[in-house]
């Protein structure tokens, strides 16, 4: 699994590096069977350019490292994007969900859209990337938005001014 992710490391960067629209910088994959899924300890590649990903499918430990390494990006491209926030924790799902085959697809044991119990978790953020309704509300949305035929690239350059969803909203539709 370590090698597959460093055979496709530079693709999932140069990736992250269109969508946040910044170059990103360097960090270490850490793979091992008993991280629990995957974590990082911080929100730029400083503090946070240690990856720790669980061992399992090849597309599995790919999605988790896209996971981890755009919460890296967040903090970098500085436009409001909290990653250890619910709405930063729902754009790291959702990209990693697309970079490993959609909601369907290899990292489906880790979806959250369907924990979303109603909540408005939109025009606020949880604070926190532990609590499964907010961010199955923020997954939902960015995949609505992406669904409307909106880019990625633009939807992650657009940001959240202000911290919440609805700020993305009104720069990602205007």
């Amino acid at each position: 699994a370590a090698q597959y992710v460093l055979s496709k490391i530079d693709d999932l960067m140069s990736t992250c590096d269109f969508w946040f629209g910044v170059k990103g910088q360097g960090g270490n994959v850490i793979v091992s069977p008993d991280f629990g899924g995957a974590y990082d300890m911080g929100c730029d590649f400083v503090s946070g350019g240690d990856w720790y990903l669980s061992v399992g499918a090849n597309d599995v430990v790919l999605g988790l490292g896209m996971a981890e390494i755009t919460e890296s990006y967040m903090g970098l491209q500085n436009k409001g994007w909290p990653c250890g926030g619910s709405s930063g924790e729902a754009l790291s799902r959702f990209l990693a969900e697309i970079s490993s085959g959609g909601p369907s697809g290899a990292l489906v044991g880790y979806s959250s859209g369907p924990s979303w119990d109603g909540t408005d978790w939109i025009s606020k953020d949880q604070g926190t990337d532990g609590d499964y309704p907010s961010i199955g509300c923020g997954i939902l949305y960015l995949w609505w938005l992406n669904k409307l035929g909106i880019s990625v690239d633009k939807i992650v350059q657009a940001g959240e001014s202000d911290g919440t969803l609805s700020a993305n909203y009104a720069v990602v539709m205007n």
